[in-house]
């Protein structure tokens, strides 16, 4: 028989719970596109075709941490939806 990892009493204790494991992945690869993004513009040395591929990467690191950002809200945001108390949320 498997154990529930998450073991969530909830909706909002899935949301929670998935919240948790996403925002650090999120973080991390957002992170990680912002770095690759400041080297390739740096290695650029201005080819327009490598400007736009370094603009394309820091585009994708401010949705990966944009998208981090909301996950934190999302509980709240429902729970708001739902008219449970914010005291109740994760």
């Amino acid at each position: 028989m498997f154990i529930n990892p998450i073991s969530p009493d909830s909706l909002l204790g899935v949301i929670c719970a998935v919240r948790d494991g996403i925002f650090p992945i999120f973080m991390t690869f957002g992170v990680i596109a912002f770095v690759v993004a400041g080297a390739l513009y740096l290695m650029a040395a201005g080819d327009q075709t490598k400007v736009a591929k370094a603009k394309k990467a820091l585009m994708f690191g401010v949705i990966g941490v944009s998208a981090a950002i909301i996950s934190l809200g999302a509980a709240f945001i429902i729970a708001e939806i739902f008219g449970v108390a914010a005291s109740e949320v994760c």
